[in-house]
């Protein structure tokens, strides 16, 4: 494949987590591992998730998830469907259909988000596409994908820190305001080779993304 594409393996068992993630990086995948929501959560706000093997609901927009487990009723299958799941898959299938089942949801769901639009052209070639969440070449986290699209969105117009923190963390805390400066810096060096589009700070109010395009 062109292009590694990252699992998160929501495992609470160590070592069936261990067999699994060996598998799936003999198969080509980048994996992610959590034994708990917690830490699932977790990586879905530091790291770009391509799709979640689990029964959790997605943090991201454009995400699938398998839910995978050694046996259950018919009840337990309509009730992840119903909880957001795009397959069901079963221990005793083996490894090989599973990495079947995950290459034809990803070929599916890269379809969805390159129709969903939502991409941008920030010049010199860089093109920002925030349902695929990636910066040119560049995977961007969910948090990193979310402040660029607000401020693309809004572009040469000044968003104030208060309206990031709400529209992003659901909270203008100061543990919130901590994280968008941080998210603001990494993309401002995601961003040099745009040359014509930059991320300019009005102090005490908040962010503009200029552009001379």
């Amino acid at each position: 494949m062109d292009l590694q594409l990252t699992i998160l393996l929501c495992e609470p068992d160590r070592m069936r987590g261990s067999l699994m993630s060996d598998y799936l990086r003999v198969s080509g995948y980048e994996v992610e591992t959590a034994a708990s929501m917690s830490e699932a959560l977790s990586c879905f706000d530091h790291r770009r998730i391509d799709l979640c093997l689990s029964a959790l609901r997605q943090r991201q927009a454009i995400i699938p998830i398998i839910v995978y487990a050694d046996n259950a009723t018919k009840a337990e299958v309509l009730a992840a469907y119903a909880a957001g799941a795009d397959d069901c898959e079963w221990q005793s299938m083996g490894m090989d259909v599973l990495v079947c089942k995950i290459k034809a949801l990803f070929r599916l769901y890269r379809n969805e988000a390159e129709r969903a639009g939502g991409t941008y052209d920030l010049g010199n070639g860089l093109i920002f596409n925030a349902a695929l969440q990636r910066l040119g070449d560049e995977p961007l986290t969910t948090r990193e994908s979310n402040v660029l699209e607000l401020l693309c969105e809004n572009r040469n117009k000044l968003i104030d820190r208060t309206t990031f923190q709400k529209a992003i963390w659901k909270s203008d805390d100061h543990f919130s305001n901590r994280l968008l400066s941080v998210y603001i810096n990494r993309l401002r060096h995601y961003l040099k080779p745009a040359q014509s589009v930059a991320i300019k700070s009005v102090h005490g109010k908040g962010y503009r993304l200029v552009s001379s395009r």
